[in-house]
């Protein structure tokens, strides 16, 4: 499964949670497609905010690369392995962000 499947899905989901099954699937869609760019702002910011972190110089190479090469999410998650300390986690801890910023905190 590619990062764009997993982010789809991962909307898919959001989704579902929020406005049940019933909702037709045209509307959800339109709802997916408002979506996305508001989840790519969102895992940017956080993923910047973690670079700087680590140095300057870090998000400064990053911000280059994204700048000069327009990398696929795919390339960007191998980039951001190699310089964000467990970077499955941290993403993961993204989209959980996200989502309970949308939706609420999930109550276990």
């Amino acid at each position: 499964m590619t990062a764009t499947d997993s982010i789809n899905l991962f909307l898919d989901d959001l989704l579902k949670d929020m406005h049940g099954v019933t909702t037709p699937p045209e509307e959800l869609e339109e709802m997916k497609k408002d979506l996305v760019p508001k989840l790519n702002e969102y895992i940017s910011l956080r993923v910047m905010t973690e670079l700087a972190k680590t140095s300057q110089d870090t998000l400064k190479e990053f911000q280059t690369w994204v700048k000069e090469k327009s990398p696929s999410q795919e390339e960007v998650q191998v980039y951001l392995t190699g310089k964000i300390p467990d970077s499955p986690s941290f993403l993961t801890q993204v989209l959980l962000d996200f989502r309970n910023t949308y939706l609420g905190p999930v109550n276990t």
